[in-house]
């Protein structure tokens, strides 16, 4: 995986409490190119990959953080 430049694979629990030691809340899970926000959806390249591969090895978190 380094061959991509990626430093670290993370999993769920430990991207979520990255996540939440970074000031974020409400952390949740979806799939790729989902979200409530409309800002956040459509943003995968699925076109490079094989059919379902993207969502098979990526993790996709959202989380809320206050202002302050």
């Amino acid at each position: 995986f380094r061959l991509w430049g990626h430093q670290f694979i993370y999993d769920e629990a430990t991207l979520a409490d990255a996540m939440r030691a970074a000031g974020f809340s409400s952390v949740t899970r979806w799939l790729l190119d989902d979200s409530d926000h409309s800002d956040l959806q459509n943003l995968g390249n699925e076109q490079r990959y094989p059919e379902a591969l993207l969502n098979f090895e990526s993790l996709a978190l959202e989380g809320c953080k206050q202002e302050g």
